[in-house]
C-alpha cells in the first residue's frame, strides 16, 4: 500500500510496509524542517502523520469513484529506478564520464521578498532547501511583498470525506492498478469536505548543463541511490518529482 499526505507542503505522502515498520522513513527524513517561515493557509499545513500496521490495515476502503477522483498526473512527475549496488551501477557513459548527481529533498518552499524598487518582470533571488534559485514573480507582486512558492507536483487525487472520516485517521482506496492508496484525513476538517492529495515524491533540481531526456541520480539517504529521467516540463524551469516506488515492489 502506498500512504499519501494530504494538502502537503512537503512530500505527497509516504509508502508504508504492511505489515512491519513504516517504509520510506529515511527518503522523508524531517520533513518538518523543510518549512521557511510559516505557511500562508490552512490549504498549505501540513501534518506529518507515521500510520502504524494496525491501523493501515483496519481503515476502511473506500468504493471508488464514489469518494475518490483521479484528477491528473502533474507532468513533472517521473518513476525512478533504485540502484541496488550504488552510484556506480548505472552511472558510467559510453564515452567514459558519468551521470551527473543532482540534489533531491522533501517537498518545500521557495522564499523570495521583493525589493523596495521592484518592477514587473524583473527576476528576483527566492531561497529555498535546494538553494537559491532566480524566479520571476507574478506581475501583480507588490515591492516589498514577501513571496512562498510551493515546491511540488499538483494534487494526483481528489476525495470526498465519507461521513465515517476522522481527522488523523486513515483512509484507503484502490488505483486503477489496484495499488491500495492510504491517505491520513487532515486536521480542521469534516465529513463532506473534498480534500486533494499530491504524490509521494523527492523534488530534484536538475543541475546546470542537463536537459531533458538525461538521466540524473540522487540520494534519499547516504547510501541510497536513485536514477530518473528529467522530463519535458519542470517546476521553476529547474524542479521535477522523482515518485518513490512501492518498497514491496
Amino acid at each position: 500500500a502506498m500512504f499519501f499526505e494530504d494538502l502537503s507542503m512537503f512530500c505527497g505522502g509516504n509508502i508504508v510496509r504492511p505489515p512491519g515498520p513504516t517504509a520510506c522513513t529515511d527518503i522523508i527524513v524531517a520533513a518538518s524542517d523543510a518549512v521557511i517561515g510559516p505557511p500562508d493557509s490552512d490549504k498549505d499545513k501540513e501534518w506529518v502523520c507515521t500510520l502504524d500496521s494496525e491501523r493501515l490495515v483496519g481503515a476502511p476502503l473506500l468504493s471508488g469513484d464514489s469518494f475518490v477522483r483521479h484528477l491528473r498526473t502533474d507532468p513533472i512527475v517521473v518513476e525512478c529506478q533504485r540502484i541496488p549496488t550504488g552510484r556506480n551501477l548505472f552511472s558510467a557513459r559510453p564515452d567514459g564520464s558519468v551521470e551527473p548527481e543532482a540534489v533531491a529533498l522533501p517537498p518545500s518552499v521557495l522564499v523570495a521578498t521583493l525589493p523596495a524598487d521592484f518592477q514587473p518582470g524583473q527576476a528576483v533571488l527566492a531561497l529555498g532547501r535546494h538553494g537559491p534559485l532566480e524566479i520571476t514573480p507574478h506581475s501583480d507582486e507588490r515591492p516589498g511583498a514577501t513571496i512562498r512558492y510551493l515546491v511540488k507536483p499538483e494534487p494526483e487525487f481528489e476525495i470526498d470525506l465519507p461521513a465515517n472520516s476522522t481527522p488523523g485517521k486513515p483512509l484507503r482506496f484502490a488505483r486503477e492498478d489496484g495499488t491500495v492508496i492510504c491517505v491520513t484525513v487532515p486536521f480542521f476538517t469534516e465529513p463532506g469536505q473534498t480534500i486533494q492529495v499530491s504524490p509521494p515524491v523527492l523534488m530534484v533540481r536538475v543541475p546546470d548543463g542537463v536537459k531533458s531526456g538525461d538521466y540524473v541520480v540522487f540520494k534519499s539517504t547516504e547510501t541510497t541511490w536513485w536514477r530518473a529521467k528529467v522530463p519535458e516540463q519542470l517546476k521553476f524551469g529547474s524542479f521535477f518529482a522523482a515518485r518513490m516506488p512501492d518498497p514491496n515492489n
